[in-house]
């Protein structure tokens, strides 16, 4: 790998979120992993160059930045929100990171043990709009698909039944995926619960989400331990 190939891996890595890298360099075994790391996120470079100027729905008229995800490849879980809000676009990195959500989000993950480097999250969708029709967000789902071919999770959790029905093509109320919960997506256990955001205006959604997601954790446990 040369200097130029190296050098847009790191940004890409930055792009993703990631600062600092460690190499022990006394091991050739561990600089070989590295490297096939950097081979394997590089298919999300080429998903960034390739939706970089994007114009399949609306949206892309009035958006200022495209929000792409966080995480690595290859790892068991996938998380994917609602479409990006201001204060994501503003900073150019999804629900996971932003002010007193992001710290919601990191709370319920820490509850149901999902471990900090076992999860790809990413929006629904990649621009922001004032409004959503699911006509147009339809046209942005090959993105998303595509970033699970990549990431080739054990198991989806999906916060917001908006992003639940534009995934996984259906027109259900929240109360059909409780009640259904680990539905097969490609051989991939769905879960559903409610967005952060919708717990925090009405906290009597508090006990029904808890029990989504201690469904969603009994069942990512036992992926773990199985692989």
């Amino acid at each position: 790998m040369n200097h130029q190939s190296l050098k847009q891996y790191i940004e890409l890595y930055h792009l993703g979120g990631i600062a600092d890298f460690f190499i022990d360099n006394s091991t050739p075994q561990k600089t070989m992993s590295i490297q096939k790391e950097f081979i394997e996120v590089d298919a999300f470079r080429f998903l960034i160059e390739k939706y970089k100027d994007c114009t399949r729905c609306e949206y892309h008229k009035s958006n200022k930045r495209i929000i792409h995800g966080f995480g690595k490849p290859k790892v068991n879980c996938m998380i994917i929100g609602l479409p990006p809000t201001y204060d994501e676009i503003k900073i150019g990195k999804p629900f996971h990171f932003i002010l007193e959500l992001g710290e919601m989000f990191r709370k319920i993950f820490k509850e149901i043990q999902i471990k900090k480097d076992d999860y790809y999250v990413t929006n629904i969708i990649k621009c922001k709009a004032n409004n959503y029709e699911m006509s147009e967000v339809c046209k942005c789902l090959p993105y998303i698909h595509e970033q699970f071919e990549i990431v080739k999770p054990k198991i989806l959790l999906i916060f917001g039944v908006f992003a639940a029905n534009a995934f996984l093509g259906k027109q259900e109320k929240i109360e059909y995926y409780q009640q259904n919960q680990g539905l097969d997506f490609k051989g991939v256990p769905v879960y559903v619960t409610y967005n952060p955001s919708e717990l925090k205006d009405d906290a009597r959604l508090k006990k029904p989400a808890w029990g989504d997601l201690q469904k969603f954790r009994d069942r990512y446990l036992k992926l773990v331990i199985e692989n």
